[in-house]
């Protein structure tokens, strides 16, 4: 209320989406409905307006992020899975066995290569001594 009376309306619209931008966030364990029910009891219909478009821009950012984070975490992987082929076909040609396709180890997780890729290297070692 204190806000309502010091500050003109779009000033203090202004402010009060910057709260609900920062509440929003993550900085707060308060519910939609609890502070859409203090916006309205403050800002009485400008505030009930503005809820629904604050939280639609915050949905949408996070979504974004959200997106943006597959992304990145997809194209690592995918360099892994890459990185951990191109070793085991090396060590299997050094090693003179059979060359595995790159569809046939594409196929396997990350782990399952780790593990085939440090079984070839122990093969080796124990050829080298």
């Amino acid at each position: 209320r204190l806000l309502r009376r010091l500050l003109p309306p779009a000033s203090g619209m202004e402010c009060l989406e910057a709260v609900l931008r920062y509440l929003f966030s993550g900085a707060s364990q308060l519910s939609n409905d609890v502070l859409q029910a203090a916006v309205v009891q403050v800002f009485h219909e400008e505030g009930e307006s503005l809820m629904p478009t604050i939280a639609e821009q915050v949905f949408q950012a996070g979504l974004e992020k959200g997106e943006q984070q597959g992304i990145e975490q997809g194209i690592n992987r995918g360099l892994a899975h890459g990185v951990l082929i191109g070793k085991i076909q090396l060590f299997q040609q050094i090693l003179g066995q059979a060359i595995s396709s790159p569809e046939e180890l594409r196929i396997k997780s990350l782990e399952d290569l780790a593990q085939l890729l440090a079984d070839l290297e122990a093969l080796s070692h124990e050829n080298r001594n």
